[in-house]
């Protein structure tokens, strides 16, 4: 998967929306005001939106690349890779994760949280898959902590890990969404269903199917408030549409449609 990386020369730049300057500017045909607003609607944060202390080592990458994940509409990514640098080791942080779980001591929690890079976890991240003895993961949005994959799922964790590192981000299918958490703007961008979305990555076809390229930093979150741990987190629902979305942000929907017609 080839996508716009942040500080790549332009002449080199290879975006990960083929058709996003062509098509930026273009008129909305066939959708409601509301739809059309929402899909349009851009997000800015001055000082960062995402929660003070994140997941697997990503937390001192914040300054780097906090941007990519609170700037909707967004064109650059992490670079290739990332889920990989010394500091965060991300699959083989999952993989403690497991030894830990399974050695069973009383400090398990601790030493889960510890491997997983922070003092203490809120909410469940790795639990016993629904069949046989392997594990899987929960990942929630660095922002306001919505879960949103579950992986691996109809796969082992070795072929979820090497789909990942043959394409330079963690890859998750649509049997691994979870339902309502995610919306598909313009140009195949994936953003969460936040009340302010976060950018997470965009969604790619292959022979396989759909498959989200989603930046680590943004998925490194721990669970909200709003999400109880005994959440059934079902997957493989549809991912709603930015048009389908704007029923849920009508006010936010609204202003921008205003704002539109001002300007």
């Amino acid at each position: 998967s080839s996508r716009r990386q942040r500080g790549s020369s332009p002449s080199t730049q290879t975006s990960c929306c083929p058709h996003q300057s062509a098509a930026m500017g273009r008129p909305w045909a066939g959708v409601g005001l509301a739809a059309a607003a929402f899909a349009a609607m851009s997000w800015r944060s001055e000082g960062g939106c995402l929660a003070p202390e994140l997941l697997y080592g990503t937390t001192s990458w914040k300054g780097k690349y906090e941007h990519i994940c609170c700037d909707v509409p967004q064109t650059y990514a992490e670079h290739a890779g990332f889920y990989a640098e010394p500091g965060i080791r991300f699959f083989d942080r999952l993989l403690e994760m497991e030894t830990a779980v399974r050695a069973g001591s009383p400090a398990t929690s601790q030493v889960v949280a510890e491997k997983a890079g922070v003092a203490a976890l809120d909410g469940v991240h790795i639990r016993k898959s629904s069949g046989g003895d392997a594990y899987e993961w929960v990942f929630y949005d660095s922002q306001c902590g919505l879960p949103l994959f579950v992986a691996p799922r109809g796969r082992t964790f070795q072929e979820w890990r090497v789909e990942s590192e043959n394409h330079g981000w963690p890859s998750f299918r649509p049997e691994e969404v979870v339902a309502d958490s995610l919306i598909l703007r313009e140009h195949d961008e994936v953003v969460s269903a936040c009340p302010k979305p976060t950018h997470l990555g965009h969604l790619f076809k292959d022979s396989k199917g759909g498959r989200y390229c989603i930046d680590l930093l943004c998925m490194a979150g721990q669970n909200s408030n709003a999400t109880p741990a005994s959440a059934s987190l079902v997957t493989g629902g549809a991912v709603r549409s930015a048009a389908s979305a704007s029923r849920f942000f009508q006010p936010l929907a609204l202003l921008a449609a205003l704002r539109l017609l001002q300007g």
